[in-house]
């Protein structure tokens, strides 16, 4: 698979409740937005969130890439599950 550059922004941080960045490549052709959200939760829990939004003509030529980009948000937020519940 090729790989893309892109130079993301971020577009909100409220510490505690969420970031969301995105980028874009040649203008409208494609934009990602990227959130993680962190909901309280009863008994001092919180529910983490991750959202991904694509847009653009050229998402219909990367279908491909969504699955693995997938499978590697998948590992990263099983990993960070670990961490926070202290398990190995």
């Amino acid at each position: 698979m090729k790989s893309m550059e892109l130079k993301p922004k971020v577009f909100a941080v409220r510490p505690g409740e969420e970031i969301i960045w995105g980028g874009s490549l040649l203008l409208l052709l494609y934009r990602g937005d990227h959130a993680i959200l962190l909901e309280p939760q009863p008994g001092g829990r919180t529910r983490f969130r991750q959202r991904e939004r694509f847009r653009g003509p050229m998402v219909l030529l990367m279908g491909g890439m969504f699955r693995p980009t997938e499978q590697v948000y998948h590992q990263m937020n099983q990993a960070l599950k670990r961490r926070v519940e202290g398990k190995p």
